[in-house]
């Protein structure tokens, strides 16, 4: 199941979350900074070097609140939160939804299920 219009309960939410996929905001030309891949047991970053242009994988264990809607990635002691919300729709069809996973700490990425235009 894709996250869509029609998912909206807090069970469709966590059936929907595994298998997403999600693309840092404003990647520029190399491409989005990093990208998550949320599975069943993990989620799977894969992070861009700056120097180097090159990614290197990243594996966090992660927690997801359907109600809340909040996302929690955990690595040793690092931890980041961030809140799943919906973005905007497609005008033409309406069925497909665009959703953000937000952060509230200054300099965290924000990432949407679609990358933007400069990261494809």
């Amino acid at each position: 199941m894709l996250l869509s219009r029609h998912t909206s309960t807090p069970k469709q939410v966590a059936k929907a979350i595994v298998g997403s996929v999600w693309y840092s905001v404003g990647g520029g030309v190399a491409g989005p900074r990093s990208i998550l891949t949320i599975e069943r047991n993990r989620v799977r970053e894969v992070v861009l070097d700056p120097d180097t242009l090159k990614r290197r994988p990243v594996t966090w264990a992660y927690t997801f609140d359907a109600t809340s809607r909040k996302l929690t990635l955990t690595k040793g002691a690092t931890t980041r939160r961030y809140r799943l919300k919906r973005a905007s729709s497609d005008y033409d069809t309406g069925e497909e939804m665009f959703y953000e996973l937000t952060n509230s700490d200054a300099g965290e990425v924000k990432y949407a299920n679609e990358p933007d235009d400069c990261s494809i």
